[in-house]
């Protein structure tokens, strides 16, 4: 017999009696509502516990009534003998019930359940079926659990060069209006359901590009900025992309490398370019394209109504890497973000007042993955605009009081060999 948990707020009596699967859904629904405010007690304690052995008086201690605990206890055990395996059940019941509550994903429809396994045509089964969401909406609104208010800082940034500046903050409700000024400006330039690119360096803006383009319903293509415009041209090609974001240059290592230049190489589509610093241009455009500062000329109002969808709509068009023959096209639909913060939430323990920073592109599968682990679990996303394997960094991450800190191998052998690190605070990542 398929598993499935009903997600939805629905009174149990409203439903018949004899209805038995519906009503154990929903039971489960509203036990798991019932313990919301103890939710950390099932978190740090039970979910450890193998399933089989919860009982009423962990119930109990999670929030429940007696009678509801004992209730609740039936659930779960009809729940376990009709399934295969106990780690299954606790997972698709219990674990994403609780990821729902933890990550601020709200729904303008909620999902019929959690997993249906109904359609054996359908392998793996149906995800949350039935919600429709927009999950940049859901990023940008303040939410009381998390605990995500409209004065919370979602972004903390700094260009490099710039090392003993304030590092510069963007409230959530700052980001909230600016993203939403942007997603203006792509409905007055593009069409609903548009692929659109973006080549540029991970910036405070980039981010603002990314959730502006998922706001208004259109579709997001990651390419990073170090392709040569024969790679840039694949998989604009592949994406059939309508439009790309792009900046005149890249700064790294106190250097300037031409970016524009790559991409109109490569595109015949509209361009609409940032400068890589201050408020203008150091290149000429071709007479297509626009500058930031004509994109957003038109737009007055920042205030926007997002474009909502089903849960498996696609969002984002990432690539592998293309090192065997042409890239092939990844899509990621509203469950990926939700499914990518899921992680950072479980497995990095990344919680509201976190300051995370992780150096990477829009162009790869982090980079995305790094804006929904921060606001979807309310934490602060620390972009450093420049390269990450110097002295400025390191000052950055102090300045910013980063609590965690992403990385790879043959970085930190620079940091090492280099020494560039040393006399810096990092003590509080985790």
């Amino acid at each position: 017999m398929p598993t499935k948990v009903c997600h939805n707020s629905i009174e149990a009596d409203n439903v018949e009696a004899d209805n038995v699967e519906v009503r154990r859904n929903i039971l489960f629904t509203l036990c798991l509502q019932k313990t919301h405010s103890h939710i950390q007690i099932l978190r740090k304690r039970e979910m450890r516990k193998n399933i089989r052995k919860l009982g009423v008086k962990d119930f109990v201690n999670a929030g429940l009534t007696v009678e509801e605990a004992n209730e609740f206890d039936g659930v779960l055990s009809n729940i376990i003998s009709i399934s295969s395996s106990p780690t299954d059940t606790w997972h698709h019941l219990v674990y994403w019930s609780l990821i729902l509550k933890e990550l601020s994903v709200s729904f303008v429809e909620p999902p019929k359940c959690i997993l249906d396994t109904s359609d054996p045509s359908k392998h793996g089964g149906t995800w949350l079926p039935g919600s429709v969401l927009n999950i940049a909406d859901c990023c940008l609104q303040p939410s009381a659990h998390p605990n995500k208010k409209d004065d919370s800082i979602a972004i903390i940034w700094r260009d490099e060069g710039f090392d003993d500046a304030k590092v510069n903050r963007i409230s959530l409700k700052q980001l909230r209006q600016q993203v939403m000024l942007v997603a203006s400006a792509i409905d007055a330039t593009f069409s609903r359901g548009d692929a659109i690119a973006i080549d540029m360096q991970m910036t405070a803006n980039a981010v603002i590009i990314y959730l502006a383009i998922v706001l208004a319903g259109c579709v997001v293509v990651s390419i990073a900025d170090s392709f040569a415009p024969k790679e840039i041209e694949a998989r604009l090609r592949i994406s059939k992309a309508k439009g790309i974001f792009t900046q005149d240059f890249i700064s790294r290592g106190g250097r300037k490398f031409p970016l524009y230049s790559r991409v109109i190489e490569a595109a015949s589509c509209k361009v609409i370019v940032l400068p890589v610093i201050g408020d203008d241009l150091g290149v000429r455009l071709r007479e297509q394209d626009l500058s930031w500062k004509d994109f957003l000329f038109s737009v007055r109002s920042d205030h926007y109504a997002p474009i909502y969808q089903p849960v498996d709509s696609v969002t984002n068009i990432l690539f592998s890497s293309g090192t065997t023959g042409d890239p092939k096209a990844i899509p990621w639909t509203q469950l990926a973000p939700i499914r990518s913060a899921a992680d950072g939430w479980a497995l990095i323990d990344i919680q509201p007042g976190d300051v995370y920073c992780w150096p990477t592109n829009l162009g790869w599968v982090m980079g995305p993955t790094l804006i929904y682990h921060c606001l979807l679990t309310g934490a602060t996303l620390a972009l450093y605009h420049g390269s990450p394997q110097g002295h400025g960094f390191g000052k950055f991450v102090q300045d910013a009081g980063v609590t965690i800190l992403g990385t790879v191998p043959s970085l930190v052998k620079t940091w090492k060999s280099t020494q560039c690190m040393e006399g810096l605070d990092w003590t509080k990542i985790k």
